[in-house]
């Protein structure tokens, strides 16, 4: 994991990193909370990242409210969304990057786009919109069907979501705003990831009510409508075809950035690193590059395993296994050989080598740990998409790794 710096915009302090070795600068303008520690502990995240970031030099931040970035005192206007873009790029000494905006991010790096085109070398949307059907807290609790019938005359029957998109889009908002911490919100956006408990840490961890109540409240207010034909930079618009987001706002997009290209991709994730990743990776790379030359690694990255489904082998580990505690930032671990003893001992050596280079080793299930280059892991450390979701099981597990850990210090 890339180290963790801070930049100036105004009075805030903006959390933000820098990586990867590729030629072209690209800044990721992310959905409503993040947290660039915490998100680096997703394998679907770490992987996708790790490939962006062998043609691309990449900058992630929290916007103000989220994350490790201060709080915000009062609900942001896109504008100042748009300075938070500028006020990173700067810190981290960025001229003229790409900008890949996901969900909310999408509006904000348009806004920018338009403002400050001499500084845009592309634009990147993936899951966005112009704007929200319905644009209050009153909204939320409306018929559906009336916020359909209000939307319609204005973008037409193309780019207006179904009562049904729209109801789901309401259901998210009212977790969000009455039900925060709790895991509901996050599992409208990736319902692939089966542990609510674990949802319900990584909004906790992401922003505080009040900061989701203001984020929130500022997504409703935004409409780029008006500054989409003014857009000069090349475009590349994405969208799964189930999104949270409805894909008529993908598909508004591209037909009303000038020269925007289209791709639409099936899945129903909210982030491009639980969709359809490779494709999306692939599109990306000819797009900014003009060809597709890094071998695709997402497909590979480190699952978690779900207990008691161990491919038929037993649950228990024999004797002598130990689980140790990963490092955030593993994507392949070597303890050199094991003729010096057991994991147990490599762990007490304490440094295992991370090696960041492909191809990753994917972990090997066996019953409730996974192996990985002579090292025993617990799976349930990591969250992913086939995390467990049984919560007395996650608790027993917690109890037995706390129980293993001490007796590994010892």
């Amino acid at each position: 994991m890339a180290e963790t710096s801070y930049a100036k915009c105004g009075d805030l302090s903006l959390a933000y990193q820098v990586f990867g070795d590729g030629p072209i600068e690209l800044v990721f303008v992310g959905p409503f909370v993040t947290h660039v520690e915490l998100f680096w502990t997703l394998p679907e995240f770490k992987a996708f990242f790790d490939q962006l970031a062998t043609f691309c030099r990449v900058l992630v931040f929290d916007k103000a409210g989220v994350g490790l970035s201060d709080p915000i005192p009062k609900v942001r206007l896109l504008e100042e969304r748009a300075a938070e873009i500028e006020a990173v790029m700067d810190a981290a000494g960025f001229g003229k990057p790409v900008l890949f905006g996901n969900s909310e991010g999408g509006p904000q790096a348009i806004a920018f786009a338009a403002r400050r085109p001499e500084r845009t070398r592309a634009l990147i949307l993936y899951g966005s919109r112009a704007l929200v059907a319905g644009g209050s807290w009153d909204d939320l609790d409306r018929d559906p069907a009336e916020l359909r019938a209000r939307v319609l005359p204005e973008v037409g029957e193309k780019y207006t979501p179904s009562i049904e998109q729209i109801a789901r889009f309401q259901e998210m908002g009212r977790a969000g705003l009455s039900a925060w911490g709790s895991g509901a919100a996050l599992k409208v956006f990736v319902p692939s990831v089966r542990s609510v408990r674990q949802l319900a840490m990584f909004e906790r961890m992401c922003a505080s009510p009040g900061m989701v109540r203001a984020t929130l409240e500022s997504n409703l207010r935004m409409d780029v409508r008006p500054i989409l034909p003014t857009i000069s930079a090349p475009t590349l618009v994405i969208h799964a075809r189930d999104d949270i987001v409805p894909v008529q706002g993908g598909r508004y997009l591209a037909d009303h950035i000038p020269g925007a290209r289209y791709l639409e991709v099936d899945g129903d994730a909210h982030a491009p690193w639980f969709t359809d990743p490779d494709t999306i990776l692939t599109a990306i790379e000819e797009f900014l590059t003009g060809s597709h030359a890094a071998p695709s690694q997402s497909h590979r990255a480190l699952r978690t395993v779900q207990p008691g489904q161990s491919g038929g082998r037993s649950s228990r580990r024999e004797p002598g296994q130990r689980a140790v505690r990963p490092r955030r930032d593993v994507n392949r671990v070597d303890c050199g050989t094991t003729s010096r003893g057991s994991p147990r001992e490599c762990q007490r050596s304490a440094e295992v080598t991370v090696k960041h280079q492909p191809p990753y080793i994917p972990l090997e299930p066996s019953g409730n740990t996974a192996t990985l280059g002579g090292v025993y892991v617990r799976a349930s450390y990591v969250l992913g998409a086939e995390a467990a979701s049984d919560d007395d099981r996650w608790d027993e597990l917690q109890r037995a790794e706390a129980d293993e850990l001490r007796d590994v210090d010892r």
